[in-house]
């Protein structure tokens, strides 16, 4: 199950401290450890850990079962808080935080399956807006090009029907069936997508003409606009010559 290894495992950690805190009752306090009839509840390290571990979390306190705390008694006191701080609110607390997100993770994981059976085609996977976009729209896909019982009565006849009459695409779907293997569905492939694909790929050549031939005659416009530039300089360096050449005339 979800986080279940992380609950099992966090879990005997907190047993494994609890067993801590028994030895530590079995080596230094025994003599709290009795009923109302003042009968000894930790004669043994295996009763004394059963005990910290049962009376302890059943009653949410291990000084519940143990003789009332004298301030003298200064190990018991401690023990009493070490036991209360590690078990009773951290271990548990981290236990109790692994179920509330296991049930979190769940309810997601819950949420995203309903939304994927309810805007997903179940065949090729690909999303309801695309199909309303770009298509007649997501339920006519899945009502007539991907009728998931269309397939699934199609996997029936080939179970029904006799190998050696199978056509090409039957023995093709049914070696791949046989083989565990998917390629024979049409992962985010739709015939209605493909001729709107078509036409947008199209479409994107169209533009891309328009636009090499955009470059090609702006190329040819600066090509020219270079030309013109050369031949305005030639006419003035030619006027310039000129002009000198009717100064060196006007001279007496």
């Amino acid at each position: 199950t979800l986080n279940g290894k992380s609950l099992i495992l966090t879990a005997l950690f907190g047993i494994v401290l609890v067993y801590l805190m028994a030895i530590w009752a079995f080596l230094s306090l025994t003599e709290f450890y009795h009923n109302d009839d003042y009968k000894n509840l930790c004669e043994s390290l295996f009763q004394c850990t059963i005990i910290t571990l049962h009376s302890g979390l059943r009653n949410g306190d291990i000084g519940s079962v143990l003789s009332d705390t004298e301030w003298g008694s200064g190990e018991l006191i401690l023990f009493e808080f070490v036991y209360f701080v590690v078990i009773l609110i951290i271990m548990l607390n981290v236990i109790f935080g692994i179920i509330i997100d296991t049930f979190g993770e769940l309810r997601q994981i819950k949420t995203d399956t309903e939304d994927d059976i309810m805007n997903k085609c179940f065949i090729c996977s690909i999303d309801r807006y695309t199909f309303d976009r770009l298509a007649d729209g997501f339920e006519a896909h899945i009502k007539q090009e991907h009728n998931m019982w269309e397939f699934l009565f199609f996997l029936v006849h080939l179970n029904q029907k006799d190998p050696n009459n199978f056509t090409g695409p039957e023995s093709y779907v049914k070696n791949c069936v046989e083989a565990r293997d998917g390629k024979w569905f049409p992962v985010n492939k739709a015939v209605t997508l493909a001729d709107h694909h078509k036409r947008e790929k199209q479409a994107q050549s169209i533009v891309l003409d328009s636009v090499t031939d955009t470059q090609k005659q702006t190329k040819e416009l600066m090509t020219t606009q270079a030309r013109l530039v050369q031949q305005v300089a030639n006419l003035e360096d030619a006027l310039e010559r000129i002009e000198k050449q009717l100064e060196r005339n006007a001279r007496p």
